[in-house]
């Protein structure tokens, strides 16, 4: 994880344990990287908290969400959002207005991409090929 990041109003960190229970029952293999990254900031904000998109529009991140089965998780935000993301995408952050980053499991196979949902709009946005380059391009100096 790249060290020019700071991280504030961190939650216990995860488990092995606690992401193979999310990966079950999500029925999905999260990103070796993100899994490194809430095993030491779990739930955490961070600093800085600015991304560029490819249509040149920045996004805010409020908060990465929890992975543990309790209110704001993981778990919690896909059974209040319901239907409304589509098939195979997983909420693992959101900005201050509703929406959320996601990983995107388009295929059966490799790393998922990155994407923005956007609630109001029910679409979404692409942001990254995969986790390491969504953080590559939060912490890059713009």
């Amino acid at each position: 994880m790249p060290v020019n990041l700071e991280w504030k109003f961190e939650k216990p960190v995860a488990t092995n344990r606690v992401l193979e229970q999310l990966e079950s029952t999500l029925d999905v293999t999260l990103p070796m990287s993100y899994k490194l990254l809430v095993k030491q900031h779990n739930g955490a904000r961070p600093r800085p908290n600015m991304i560029k998109m490819m249509n040149g529009n920045d996004r805010v991140i409020k908060t990465f969400l929890t992975v543990y089965p309790t209110k704001g998780g993981i778990n919690d935000v896909l059974e209040w959002l319901g239907k409304q993301l589509p098939h195979k995408m997983v909420p693992f952050a959101n900005d201050p207005f509703g929406n959320y980053f996601c990983f995107h499991y388009k295929t059966s196979k490799g790393e998922p991409s990155i994407v923005f949902w956007n609630h109001e709009k029910q679409q979404e946005e692409f942001m990254a090929h995969s986790f390491e380059e969504f953080i590559y391009n939060l912490t890059e100096k713009k």
